[in-house]
């Protein structure tokens, strides 16, 4: 029954003719169905045959990325290791997602000045192949500097990400403005859990930036994750008053349904920064119960003002 599912799904998608996406997708499907051993099965065999490929395959640390994050995230079986925390895993997120970009912009860059044909083995977005014609161009240029960041996680190159990304980020899609901003804030945070106070202010002036140019609101609705961290990091310097007028200007771009939540989370998490503990439980006890949004830093928040 599965196999007959794959089949429809990909004549769909007119895949039969690429073996390895072939393959990617059963391995999905037996994710979906919580079909361990067949999963294992399946990715054993996959990297085994990855492994007799040429090195010279242009796609080979793709479809290794592939894999690794088909295993990496696959709770069904006991890979899943959930003590390696969640900054891990969003890290982990972070090297794929910009090594993919990459990978697929320096694919078609290849075959265009190489092989003069601008046409990929696996397809691509069309905005992805208009914007990487050009090795020039911003997006490609942008991309580049962020996978490095990523990879390397280099101080001089943040600020030459952030300065770059300032000058020329009105020519990306909104979308990618918001990708590369994220990645830059990531970055702050994971200097901060250093003890590296000094970018709490840089986070602060991403966070001022993203508003400023609604790089954080896709498609009318304002990212929740932004919308508290922009609060807490406003808090942690003490604009606490910047804070209380960011919630009553920006709070109606929230998703209508999660509004009163994360209104509430984020005037938790001023009174939680000021002190004023009692003030924080009482916000944050009439809504904890009944959403599993954000619930660990509310339920460390509350239990901390206990």
């Amino acid at each position: 029954v599965i196999r007959i599912e794959v089949r429809k799904f990909l004549v769909v998608r007119d895949l039969e003719a690429v073996p390895f996406e072939q393959d990617r997708i059963l391995l999905q499907v037996y994710r979906d169905y919580r079909l361990s051993q067949l999963f294992d099965k399946q990715l054993k065999a996959m990297k085994k045959s990855l492994g007799k490929e040429m090195a010279k395959d242009l796609w080979y640390d793709f479809k290794q990325m592939q894999l690794e994050h088909e295993r990496y995230y696959y709770v069904g079986t006991k890979r899943w290791n959930p003590g390696s925390g969640i900054q891990n895993a969003m890290e982990y997120l972070d090297r794929f997602y910009a090594a993919a970009k990459l990978t697929y912009t320096s694919e078609l860059l290849n075959r265009v000045q190489i092989l003069g044909e601008a046409e990929t083995s696996i397809r691509l977005k069309a905005e992805t192949a208009l914007m990487s014609l050009d090795f020039e161009s911003s997006y490609h240029r942008l991309y580049h500097m962020t996978f490095r960041l990523i990879q390397g996680r280099n101080t001089d190159l943040f600020f030459q990400l952030k300065k770059t990304f300032a000058a020329e980020y009105t020519l990306l899609s909104k979308d990618d403005q918001f990708i590369i901003l994220s990645y830059l804030l990531n970055h702050t945070s994971l200097e901060i859990s250093k003890g590296k106070d000094e970018f709490i202010r840089e986070s602060f002036s991403l966070i001022q930036f993203g508003i400023q140019d609604q790089i954080f609101i896709i498609n009318g609705i304002f990212d929740p994750n932004h919308f508290l961290n922009a609060i807490e990091v406003a808090s942690n310097l003490q604009h606490f008053d910047w804070a209380w007028d960011f919630i009553a200007q920006w709070s109606s771009t929230l998703d209508p349904d999660k509004k009163d939540y994360y209104v509430s989370m984020g005037i938790a998490l001023i009174h939680f920064k000021r002190g004023a503990y009692e003030a924080c439980s009482g916000v944050l006890a009439p809504i904890l119960p009944k959403s599993t949004l954000d619930e660990q830093r509310g339920m460390l928040m509350h239990f901390i003002s206990l």
